[in-house]
């Protein structure tokens, strides 16, 4: 199954259980397993790479996290770490799509 799939299954299953838990809100067990799945969407969506924001004159950016991605060459150019396959903020580790492509 492509992560894609994978996701929007989590999703589905999120919906349903939601739906149940509304008949039962303190059911810990539906409330365990929605948060696992919003956990496992969360790490499936890291996977998937997201495009860099590039703006003119300025550095590129994470489009989880916001963490700068270049480096200021002092003259108002940035150059962009395009070797990241990955953010290098611990706390994100997004994986990151450089191209130019829509």
């Amino acid at each position: 199954m492509e992560i894609e799939k994978a996701i929007g299954r989590l999703k589905i299953n999120n919906k349903s259980l939601k739906s149940l838990l509304s008949e039962d809100k303190s059911d810990k067990d539906l409330l365990e397993k929605i948060e696992a799945n919003n956990l496992a969407i969360a790490a499936l969506e890291k996977q998937v790479g997201k495009k860099v924001i590039k703006e003119s004159w300025s550095p590129a950016k994470c489009p989880t996290c916001g963490t700068y991605l270049s480096e200021n060459m002092g003259d108002g150019y940035y150059k962009d770490f395009e070797y990241l396959g990955r953010c290098p903020n611990d706390e994100c580790a997004q994986k990151l799509d450089w191209s130019d492509e829509q």
